[in-house]
């Protein structure tokens, strides 16, 4: 039997937090996930760089690297994956009778050794 609701937020309305947000980047004009989609795709012109890389200097050396990071890209790209894409739950195989499955086994044996 399905319970009726008695109280709580009603179906589909953002919590007060939420809703904060929101209103912060409305007010801000900034679009959060845009700005997380441009440091995926490593656009640095579209986030107000001007330089595509950074200059370095340690020690006596100079060096450059890309100001937008691959490890950065990396990471923007799996938070924007949680926004388009719903997270898959684990699911438990089991056989029929309700044992538990085995994995095959692969072996790999080599017919002969090769000589140099």
């Amino acid at each position: 039997m399905a319970r009726i609701k008695t109280g709580g937020r009603k179906k589909n309305v953002p919590n007060k937090r939420s809703v904060e947000a929101i209103e912060l980047a409305e007010r801000m004009k900034c679009n959060p996930f845009k700005i997380l989609l441009q440091f995926a795709k490593g656009d640095w012109k579209a986030l107000g760089y001007k330089t595509k890389d950074v200059i370095k200097f340690v020690g006596d050396n100079i060096y450059t690297e890309d100001r937008i990071s691959a490890e950065l890209r990396q990471s923007s790209a799996k938070a924007a994956c949680e926004y388009v894409y719903s997270k898959r739950k684990a699911i438990e195989h089991s056989a029929t009778d309700g044992s538990k499955l085995l994995a095959p086994a692969i072996i790999y044996i080599p017919t002969s050794e090769v000589e140099p």
